[in-house]
C-alpha cells in the first residue's frame, strides 16, 4: 500500500463522520497525480531535447548541403569565366595579327607611289576598326593597352 504525502498529513480539517474511509484512497490518488505529473514532465523535457537535436541535425546537414552546391557553382562559374577569357585572348591574339599585317600594308602602299589615295585611305579605316575592336577585347578580359 503506498504512503500518504506529508502534505496530506497536515490537513487540519474536521473530517466529516464517515469519510475517514475516503482519506487514504485520496492520498494515493494524489500521490499518483503527482507521480504521473513529473513524468509527463520528464517525457516533455526528453521530446524536446529530441526536438532540438532533430533541428541541429537539419540545420548541419542543410548547412553541408547548401556549402557544397554553392562549390560546385562557383567551381562552375569559374571555369565559365577561365573558358571565356581563353576564348577573349584566341580573338585578342587573332586580331592583333590582322592589325599587324594591315600596318605592314599600309606602310607598302605610302611607299608605293602608283597607289591609289582612296586604297590608303580604306586600309586606315580598317585599320581603325579593328585597332577599336581590340581595345574593347583588352577591355573585356580586364587589361589596360
Amino acid at each position: 500500500m503506498l504512503e500518504t504525502p506529508p502534505e496530506l498529513l497536515h490537513i487540519t480539517e474536521p473530517v466529516p463522520q464517515g469519510s475517514e474511509p475516503l482519506r487514504e484512497p485520496l492520498a494515493n490518488l494524489a500521490i499518483e497525480m503527482t507521480r504521473v505529473s513529473v513524468e509527463l514532465q520528464s517525457i516533455n523535457a526528453g521530446f524536446q531535447a529530441q526536438i532540438l537535436q532533430a533541428l541541429a541535425d537539419v540545420q548541419r546537414a542543410m548547412e553541408t548541403e547548401f556549402r557544397v552546391r554553392l562549390d560546385r557553382e562557383l567551381q562552375a562559374s569559374r571555369e565559365q569565366l577561365i573558358k571565356n577569357l581563353a576564348a577573349v585572348e584566341a580573338e585578342t591574339q587573332r586580331v592583333s595579327g590582322l592589325l599587324e599585317a594591315i600596318t605592314a600594308e599600309i606602310a607598302v602602299m605610302i611607299d608605293d607611289p602608283n597607289t591609289e589615295l582612296s586604297k590608303v585611305m580604306r586600309k586606315k579605316a580598317e585599320e581603325s576598326v579593328l585597332r577599336s575592336y581590340l581595345d574593347g577585347l583588352r577591355f573585356a578580359a580586364g587589361a589596360s593597352h
